[in-house]
C-alpha cells in the first residue's frame, strides 16, 4: 500500500516492519532484502531514524552470514544512529539483537554487557514487549559462560516464560513452551 501511495515515510516504516518480523522469523535473506531497502529510501529521503533501524538489522543480517564482526559493528552503528536522533524507543530490542550477534560470534561477554543495559533500559523507560527474549538470551549466554553456576543461568530460562505468562503473551509462551 505505502508503494501504492509513493509516500516514503511509510514506505520506510514498512520495510522496516518486514526486517524486523523476518528478523523473528530468522529469515536472514528477507532481512537483508528489507534492512538494505529501508536504509537505502531512509537515507535519500533523509529519516535518520529508519536509517539507524535499517543500519541494525542489516548488521544482524550480516552477520548470520558469516561476516559477523561487520555485522556486529553494524549493529553498534544502527544502535548509535537512533540514540543520535535522541529516541531511546526500542534500544534494549536492539541491544538484544546485538546480544545475538555477539552470541553467534562466540563473544560471551560482549553479549553479557548488551543485555545488562537492556536490562537497565527495560526497567527504567519500562519498555517491557522485548523482555522476554532478553532474559531468554541472558540465560543463553550465561550458559556459554564459563564459571557459570548451571542454576543461575537455568533461571534466567525460566524468566521469560514467567514474563510471557504475566503479559500474556500467548504466541511467545507457545514459542517457549514448543
Amino acid at each position: 500500500m505505502a508503494q501504492e501511495l509513493s509516500h516514503p515515510l511509510s514506505l520506510a516504516y514498512a520495510r522496516c516492519v518486514v526486517a524486523y518480523v523476518s528478523q523473528c522469523r530468522r529469515d536472514v535473506p528477507a532481512v537483508d532484502e528489507q534492512a538494505e531497502a529501508a536504509v537505502a529510501l531512509a537515507t535519500e529521503q533523509g529519516f535518520a531514524l529508519w536509517v539507524a533501524w535499517g543500519t541494525s538489522w542489516r548488521g544482524w543480517a550480516l552477520a548470520m552470514q558469516d561476516q559477523g564482526e561487520e555485522g556486529m559493528a553494524e549493529v553498534r552503528r544502527g544502535i548509535a544512529g537512533c540514540r543520535a536522533t535522541g529516541t531511546a524507543l526500542l534500544i534494549p530490542y536492539y541491544c538484544s539483537v546485538l546480544a545475538d550477534v555477539a552470541a553467534n560470534l562466540g563473544h560471551t561477554a560482549d553479549g553479557l554487557q548488551a543485555l545488562a543495559e537492556a536490562h537497565s533500559l527495560v526497567e527504567q523507560q519500562e519498555e517491557r514487549w522485548w523482555e522476554a527474549e532478553v532474559c531468554r538470551l541472558q540465560g543463553v549466554l550465561l550458559l556459554r559462560q564459563p564459571g557459570t553456576p548451571q542454576v543461575e543461568a537455568e533461571a534466567w530460562l525460566q524468566r521469560p516464560l514467567d514474563v510471557a505468562r504475566r503479559q500474556e503473551a500467548k504466541a511467545l509462551l507457545e514459542q517457549l513452551e514448543g
